[in-house]
Protein backbone atom coordinates (compact mmCIF):
# COMPACT_ATOMS: atom_id res chain seq x y z
CA UNK A 1 0.00 0.00 0.00
CA UNK A 2 1.25 3.63 -0.95
CA UNK A 3 -0.50 5.58 2.05
CA UNK A 4 1.46 8.21 2.45
CA UNK A 5 -0.75 10.38 4.69
CA UNK A 6 -3.99 8.93 6.57
CA UNK A 7 -5.93 10.81 8.97
CA UNK A 8 -9.29 8.82 8.29
CA UNK A 9 -11.84 9.78 11.22
CA UNK A 10 -15.27 7.17 11.25
CA UNK A 11 -17.95 8.95 9.99
CA UNK A 12 -16.84 12.05 8.99
CA UNK A 13 -16.21 13.00 5.43
CA UNK A 14 -13.44 13.83 3.93
CA UNK A 15 -10.91 14.30 0.70
CA UNK A 16 -9.40 11.07 -0.71
CA UNK A 17 -6.12 11.05 -2.83
CA UNK A 18 -5.07 9.07 -5.26
CA UNK A 19 -1.54 10.14 -7.06
CA UNK A 20 0.17 8.58 -9.81
CA UNK A 21 3.50 9.33 -11.54
CA UNK A 22 5.09 6.96 -13.98
CA UNK A 23 8.76 7.72 -15.00
CA UNK A 24 9.68 4.23 -16.79
CA UNK A 25 8.57 1.97 -19.46
CA UNK A 26 11.17 -0.71 -19.61
CA UNK A 27 9.09 -3.33 -20.94
CA UNK A 28 7.23 -0.76 -23.60
CA UNK A 29 11.18 0.27 -24.82
CA UNK A 30 12.17 -3.29 -25.12
CA UNK A 31 9.56 -4.98 -26.91
CA UNK A 32 8.88 -1.82 -29.16
CA UNK A 33 5.18 -3.86 -29.25
CA UNK A 34 3.63 -1.27 -31.18
CA UNK A 35 6.57 -1.43 -34.02
CA UNK A 36 5.57 1.50 -36.49
CA UNK A 37 2.54 2.21 -34.40
CA UNK A 38 4.28 3.87 -32.01
CA UNK A 39 3.87 8.18 -31.19
CA UNK A 40 6.14 10.41 -31.80
CA UNK A 41 8.08 10.76 -28.85
CA UNK A 42 7.67 6.90 -28.20
CA UNK A 43 8.18 5.55 -24.73
CA UNK A 44 11.33 7.47 -23.33
CA UNK A 45 11.62 7.47 -19.41
CA UNK A 46 9.84 10.25 -17.68
CA UNK A 47 11.31 12.52 -15.07
CA UNK A 48 8.62 15.06 -14.70
CA UNK A 49 5.85 12.53 -13.15
CA UNK A 50 7.57 11.86 -9.84
CA UNK A 51 8.18 15.85 -9.58
CA UNK A 52 4.18 16.61 -10.61
CA UNK A 53 3.24 13.78 -7.54
CA UNK A 54 5.63 14.87 -4.77
CA UNK A 55 4.51 18.85 -5.66
CA UNK A 56 0.59 17.94 -5.69
CA UNK A 57 1.19 15.97 -2.51
CA UNK A 58 3.02 18.94 -0.52
CA UNK A 59 0.22 21.19 -1.61
CA UNK A 60 -2.13 19.07 -0.62
CA UNK A 61 -0.89 18.49 2.72
CA UNK A 62 -0.04 22.04 3.52
CA UNK A 63 -2.61 24.50 1.50
CA UNK A 64 -5.75 22.17 0.25
CA UNK A 65 -8.75 24.02 2.15
CA UNK A 66 -12.26 22.27 1.79
CA UNK A 67 -15.08 23.26 4.14
CA UNK A 68 -15.72 20.76 6.65
CA UNK A 69 -13.77 18.34 4.53
CA UNK A 70 -10.60 17.74 6.13
CA UNK A 71 -7.99 15.93 4.08
CA UNK A 72 -8.12 12.13 4.80
CA UNK A 73 -5.39 10.39 2.59
CA UNK A 74 -3.19 10.52 0.33
CA UNK A 75 -2.43 7.44 -1.66
CA UNK A 76 0.70 7.91 -4.21
CA UNK A 77 2.77 5.42 -6.41
CA UNK A 78 5.68 7.05 -8.23
CA UNK A 79 9.03 6.11 -10.41
CA UNK A 80 11.78 8.00 -12.37
CA UNK A 81 14.73 6.21 -13.81
CA UNK A 82 17.11 8.38 -12.26
CA UNK A 83 16.28 8.53 -8.70
CA UNK A 84 14.73 7.66 -5.54
CA UNK A 85 11.00 9.58 -3.90
CA UNK A 86 11.88 10.60 -0.21
CA UNK A 87 7.98 9.76 0.18
CA UNK A 88 8.93 6.25 -0.25
CA UNK A 89 6.88 5.44 -3.26
CA UNK A 90 5.49 2.02 -5.01
CA UNK A 91 6.53 1.79 -8.38
CA UNK A 92 3.19 2.45 -10.40
CA UNK A 93 3.18 -0.99 -12.23
CA UNK A 94 -0.35 -1.78 -13.10
CA UNK A 95 -1.24 -4.35 -10.10
CA UNK A 96 0.32 -1.55 -7.78
CA UNK A 97 -1.93 0.92 -9.18
CA UNK A 98 -4.72 -1.15 -8.87
CA UNK A 99 -4.58 -1.90 -5.08
CA UNK A 100 -4.29 1.47 -4.03
CA UNK A 101 -7.34 2.71 -6.64
CA UNK A 102 -9.15 0.21 -5.60
CA UNK A 103 -8.71 1.09 -2.06
CA UNK A 104 -9.08 4.55 -2.66
CA UNK A 105 -12.52 3.69 -4.15
CA UNK A 106 -13.18 1.97 -0.82
CA UNK A 107 -12.78 5.02 0.64
CA UNK A 108 -14.67 7.04 -1.11
CA UNK A 109 -17.53 4.93 -0.66
CA UNK A 110 -17.93 5.86 2.64
CA UNK A 111 -19.62 9.01 2.87
CA UNK A 112 -21.80 10.90 0.19
CA UNK A 113 -19.97 13.95 1.66
CA UNK A 114 -16.55 12.84 0.30
CA UNK A 115 -13.96 14.27 -2.36
CA UNK A 116 -12.50 11.94 -3.87
CA UNK A 117 -9.33 13.06 -6.33
CA UNK A 118 -7.53 11.42 -8.77
CA UNK A 119 -3.97 12.34 -10.54
CA UNK A 120 -2.01 10.57 -13.28
CA UNK A 121 1.15 12.06 -15.12
CA UNK A 122 3.19 10.27 -17.91
CA UNK A 123 2.61 8.98 -20.69
CA UNK A 124 -0.97 8.77 -22.93
CA UNK A 125 -2.11 7.18 -26.25
CA UNK A 126 -5.42 7.82 -27.66
CA UNK A 127 -6.74 4.64 -29.67
CA UNK A 128 -10.18 5.79 -31.46
CA UNK A 129 -12.16 8.30 -28.50
CA UNK A 130 -10.17 6.45 -25.51
CA UNK A 131 -7.18 7.27 -23.89
CA UNK A 132 -5.01 5.04 -22.45
CA UNK A 133 -2.36 6.27 -19.46
CA UNK A 134 0.31 3.50 -19.35
CA UNK A 135 1.42 2.04 -16.22
CA UNK A 136 5.04 1.51 -15.85
CA UNK A 137 4.76 -2.24 -17.11
CA UNK A 138 2.91 -1.47 -20.26
CA UNK A 139 3.79 -3.76 -22.60
CA UNK A 140 5.10 -6.24 -20.45
CA UNK A 141 2.39 -9.35 -22.32
CA UNK A 142 3.22 -9.21 -25.72
CA UNK A 143 -0.13 -11.07 -26.29
CA UNK A 144 -2.18 -8.45 -24.66
CA UNK A 145 0.50 -5.22 -24.92
CA UNK A 146 -2.28 -2.91 -23.68
CA UNK A 147 -4.34 -4.22 -20.92
CA UNK A 148 -1.05 -2.60 -18.06
CA UNK A 149 -2.92 0.66 -19.09
CA UNK A 150 -5.92 2.69 -17.47
CA UNK A 151 -8.92 4.16 -19.39
CA UNK A 152 -9.65 7.19 -16.98
CA UNK A 153 -13.62 8.16 -18.77
CA UNK A 154 -14.08 4.31 -17.96
CA UNK A 155 -12.55 4.79 -14.30
CA UNK A 156 -14.64 7.78 -13.89
CA UNK A 157 -17.84 6.37 -14.75
CA UNK A 158 -17.29 2.96 -12.67
CA UNK A 159 -16.30 5.54 -9.65
CA UNK A 160 -19.82 7.37 -10.30
CA UNK A 161 -21.80 4.25 -8.09
CA UNK A 162 -19.71 5.32 -4.98
CA UNK A 163 -20.89 7.41 -2.00
CA UNK A 164 -18.64 10.05 -2.14
CA UNK A 165 -20.37 12.48 -4.72
CA UNK A 166 -17.53 15.05 -5.62
CA UNK A 167 -15.23 13.74 -7.84
CA UNK A 168 -12.10 15.47 -9.80
CA UNK A 169 -9.96 13.38 -12.13
CA UNK A 170 -6.61 15.18 -13.66
CA UNK A 171 -5.21 13.51 -16.23
CA UNK A 172 -1.82 14.68 -16.60
CA UNK A 173 -0.53 12.88 -20.08
CA UNK A 174 -0.38 13.05 -23.59
CA UNK A 175 -2.89 11.79 -25.77
CA UNK A 176 -1.22 11.60 -29.30
CA UNK A 177 -3.14 9.16 -31.27
CA UNK A 178 -1.78 5.75 -32.30
CA UNK A 179 -1.54 5.40 -36.26
CA UNK A 180 -3.38 1.74 -35.68
CA UNK A 181 -2.89 -1.45 -37.59
CA UNK A 182 -5.08 -4.19 -38.53
CA UNK A 183 -2.71 -6.40 -36.08
CA UNK A 184 -5.06 -5.39 -32.95
CA UNK A 185 -8.74 -5.00 -32.64
CA UNK A 186 -11.29 -4.21 -29.88
CA UNK A 187 -8.14 -3.08 -27.60
CA UNK A 188 -9.28 -2.47 -23.75
CA UNK A 189 -7.50 -1.91 -20.59
CA UNK A 190 -8.08 -4.39 -17.10
CA UNK A 191 -10.78 -3.18 -15.36
CA UNK A 192 -9.90 -1.92 -11.80
CA UNK A 193 -13.66 -1.12 -10.70
CA UNK A 194 -16.61 -2.57 -12.41
CA UNK A 195 -19.40 -0.53 -13.60
CA UNK A 196 -22.68 -0.73 -12.19
CA UNK A 197 -26.42 0.60 -11.56
CA UNK A 198 -26.38 2.65 -7.99
CA UNK A 199 -28.75 4.68 -6.80
CA UNK A 200 -25.50 7.25 -6.46
CA UNK A 201 -25.94 7.84 -10.35
CA UNK A 202 -27.91 10.91 -10.59
CA UNK A 203 -26.34 12.32 -7.57
CA UNK A 204 -22.38 12.29 -8.57
CA UNK A 205 -20.55 15.64 -9.11
CA UNK A 206 -17.53 14.69 -11.50
CA UNK A 207 -14.84 16.63 -13.40
CA UNK A 208 -12.07 15.08 -15.59
CA UNK A 209 -9.99 17.60 -16.85
CA UNK A 210 -7.16 16.39 -19.38
CA UNK A 211 -3.77 18.78 -19.42
CA UNK A 212 -3.96 18.61 -23.21
CA UNK A 213 -7.39 18.14 -25.58
CA UNK A 214 -7.61 15.22 -27.35
CA UNK A 215 -4.87 13.98 -29.92
CA UNK A 216 -2.55 16.83 -28.54
CA UNK A 217 0.43 16.57 -26.53
CA UNK A 218 1.26 17.83 -23.15
CA UNK A 219 4.52 19.04 -21.44
CA UNK A 220 7.16 18.87 -18.57
CA UNK A 221 10.97 19.16 -17.64
CA UNK A 222 13.39 16.82 -16.43
CA UNK A 223 14.17 18.67 -13.45
CA UNK A 224 10.68 19.79 -12.10
CA UNK A 225 6.89 19.71 -12.43
CA UNK A 226 4.66 19.70 -15.72
CA UNK A 227 3.69 22.48 -17.38
CA UNK A 228 0.03 21.29 -16.34
CA UNK A 229 1.01 20.30 -12.44
CA UNK A 230 3.05 23.70 -12.56
CA UNK A 231 0.29 26.00 -14.09
CA UNK A 232 -2.18 24.22 -11.60
CA UNK A 233 -0.17 25.10 -8.67
CA UNK A 234 -0.39 28.56 -9.27
CA UNK A 235 -3.95 28.70 -10.04
CA UNK A 236 -4.85 27.27 -6.80
CA UNK A 237 -3.40 30.61 -5.61
CA UNK A 238 -6.59 32.85 -7.10
CA UNK A 239 -6.60 32.35 -10.92
CA UNK A 240 -9.35 29.63 -10.79
CA UNK A 241 -11.38 31.01 -8.03
CA UNK A 242 -14.97 32.62 -7.86
CA UNK A 243 -16.43 34.31 -4.67
CA UNK A 244 -19.37 32.74 -3.14
CA UNK A 245 -22.23 34.64 -2.06
CA UNK A 246 -20.54 34.48 1.02
CA UNK A 247 -17.48 36.80 -0.11
CA UNK A 248 -15.25 33.68 0.07
CA UNK A 249 -13.06 32.78 -3.08
CA UNK A 250 -13.43 29.21 -3.85
CA UNK A 251 -11.33 27.19 -6.77
CA UNK A 252 -14.02 25.70 -9.32
CA UNK A 253 -13.05 23.90 -12.04
CA UNK A 254 -14.89 25.79 -15.10
CA UNK A 255 -12.33 29.15 -14.14
CA UNK A 256 -9.43 26.23 -13.24
CA UNK A 257 -10.02 25.13 -17.19
CA UNK A 258 -9.43 28.07 -18.29
CA UNK A 259 -6.64 29.56 -16.68
CA UNK A 260 -4.90 26.59 -16.83
CA UNK A 261 -4.91 27.07 -20.36
CA UNK A 262 -3.64 30.27 -20.49
CA UNK A 263 -0.98 29.70 -18.03
CA UNK A 264 0.37 26.71 -19.69
CA UNK A 265 0.36 28.73 -23.44
CA UNK A 266 2.19 31.75 -21.37
CA UNK A 267 5.40 29.17 -21.71
CA UNK A 268 6.85 28.61 -24.87
CA UNK A 269 6.79 25.10 -24.70
CA UNK A 270 3.10 24.90 -23.96
CA UNK A 271 1.60 26.73 -27.35
CA UNK A 272 -1.16 24.63 -28.85
CA UNK A 273 -1.48 23.00 -25.24
CA UNK A 274 -5.09 23.38 -24.64
CA UNK A 275 -6.46 21.89 -21.21
CA UNK A 276 -9.76 20.22 -21.81
CA UNK A 277 -12.58 18.69 -20.13
CA UNK A 278 -13.79 14.78 -20.56
CA UNK A 279 -16.53 13.66 -21.99
CA UNK A 280 -20.12 12.67 -21.41
CA UNK A 281 -20.98 13.72 -17.73
CA UNK A 282 -17.69 14.34 -16.94
CA UNK A 283 -17.30 18.36 -16.92
CA UNK A 284 -19.13 19.65 -13.47
CA UNK A 285 -18.43 22.67 -12.24
CA UNK A 286 -17.04 21.54 -9.20
CA UNK A 287 -15.71 23.32 -6.21
CA UNK A 288 -12.83 21.86 -3.98
CA UNK A 289 -10.90 24.29 -2.99
CA UNK A 290 -11.19 27.82 -0.38
CA UNK A 291 -8.68 30.66 -0.52
CA UNK A 292 -8.05 31.89 2.37
CA UNK A 293 -8.01 35.54 1.44
CA UNK A 294 -8.18 37.46 -1.94
CA UNK A 295 -6.85 35.16 -4.53
CA UNK A 296 -3.57 36.11 -6.84
CA UNK A 297 -4.64 36.93 -10.66
CA UNK A 298 -1.96 36.40 -12.92
CA UNK A 299 -1.49 39.53 -14.96
CA UNK A 300 0.66 40.04 -18.49
CA UNK A 301 1.74 43.86 -19.69
CA UNK A 302 3.07 44.48 -22.73
CA UNK A 303 3.79 47.87 -24.58
CA UNK A 304 2.12 48.96 -28.31
CA UNK A 305 4.26 48.96 -29.32
CA UNK A 306 6.11 46.15 -28.17
CA UNK A 307 9.72 48.05 -28.45
CA UNK A 308 9.11 50.21 -25.72
CA UNK A 309 9.35 47.74 -23.30
CA UNK A 310 13.07 47.21 -23.93
CA UNK A 311 13.94 50.98 -23.20
CA UNK A 312 11.27 51.63 -20.38
CA UNK A 313 10.54 50.25 -16.83
CA UNK A 314 7.00 49.23 -15.54
CA UNK A 315 5.74 50.64 -12.69
CA UNK A 316 2.71 49.52 -10.86
CA UNK A 317 0.74 52.05 -8.81
CA UNK A 318 3.92 54.35 -9.10
CA UNK A 319 6.36 51.85 -7.94
CA UNK A 320 8.80 50.27 -10.45
CA UNK A 321 8.13 47.01 -11.09
CA UNK A 322 10.93 45.64 -12.86
CA UNK A 323 13.64 47.51 -15.45
CA UNK A 324 14.01 48.25 -18.89
CA UNK A 325 14.19 45.39 -20.63
CA UNK A 326 13.46 42.99 -18.05
CA UNK A 327 9.39 42.88 -18.42
CA UNK A 328 8.03 39.44 -17.21
CA UNK A 329 6.12 37.15 -19.14
CA UNK A 330 3.30 37.40 -16.09
CA UNK A 331 2.68 37.99 -12.74
CA UNK A 332 0.79 37.53 -9.65
CA UNK A 333 -1.37 40.26 -7.90
CA UNK A 334 -4.05 40.49 -5.35
CA UNK A 335 -7.24 41.58 -7.37
CA UNK A 336 -8.38 44.95 -7.55
CA UNK A 337 -7.70 47.97 -9.91
CA UNK A 338 -4.18 49.37 -10.46
CA UNK A 339 -2.17 51.91 -12.51
CA UNK A 340 0.09 50.47 -15.21
CA UNK A 341 2.75 52.83 -16.75
CA UNK A 342 5.85 52.66 -19.22
CA UNK A 343 8.71 55.09 -17.93
CA UNK A 344 11.74 55.52 -19.66
CA UNK A 345 14.55 57.37 -17.57
CA UNK A 346 16.28 60.12 -19.20
CA UNK A 347 19.09 62.30 -18.62
CA UNK A 348 16.81 65.12 -17.96
CA UNK A 349 14.24 62.57 -15.84
CA UNK A 350 11.52 60.41 -16.26
CA UNK A 351 9.36 59.99 -19.29
CA UNK A 352 6.40 58.61 -19.50
CA UNK A 353 5.67 56.50 -22.91
CA UNK A 354 2.28 55.21 -21.78
CA UNK A 355 -0.46 54.28 -18.92
CA UNK A 356 -3.01 52.06 -18.49
CA UNK A 357 -4.88 53.67 -15.39
CA UNK A 358 -7.50 52.06 -13.26
CA UNK A 359 -7.26 48.05 -15.10
CA UNK A 360 -9.56 46.07 -13.10
CA UNK A 361 -7.69 42.75 -12.07
CA UNK A 362 -9.88 40.19 -11.29
CA UNK A 363 -9.26 35.74 -12.41
CA UNK A 364 -8.96 34.12 -14.06
CA UNK A 365 -6.20 35.77 -15.60
CA UNK A 366 -6.02 39.64 -17.10
CA UNK A 367 -3.71 40.74 -20.53
CA UNK A 368 -2.92 44.47 -19.84
CA UNK A 369 -1.91 46.28 -22.75
CA UNK A 370 -0.28 50.13 -22.21
CA UNK A 371 -0.87 52.07 -25.61
CA UNK A 372 2.66 53.87 -26.38
CA UNK A 373 3.10 56.32 -29.28
CA UNK A 374 6.46 55.25 -29.56
CA UNK A 375 9.98 57.85 -29.61
CA UNK A 376 8.19 60.66 -29.36
CA UNK A 377 5.31 60.08 -26.99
Amino acid sequence: MALIFDNRQPNEPGVHVVLIGVGQFADAQGASLLEDDTPRGGFANLETPLHSVEAFAKWLELELNVADTPLHTIRALGSSANRSSPLGLLAPTFDNIANDVGDWADDVNTHEDNLAIFYFCGHGLRIGDMQFLLAEDFGSNHRAPFENAIEPEELANSMRKMKGRRQLFLIDACSTEVRFSERYKNVRTRTIVQEAQNENLAKSEQCLIRASKFGTRAFGFANGPSLFMDAFLRAMKGAGAVSTQRRQWVIKTDMLRMALSWLIQLRPEGFGQEVSYGGGTLSSNLSFHALPGDPLVPVRVSCEPRDIEAVSALHVDSAEHCTAGNWPDSFDIVRRSYDFEAIEATPTGSHVHGQALKEVIAPPYVDVSIPCLGENS
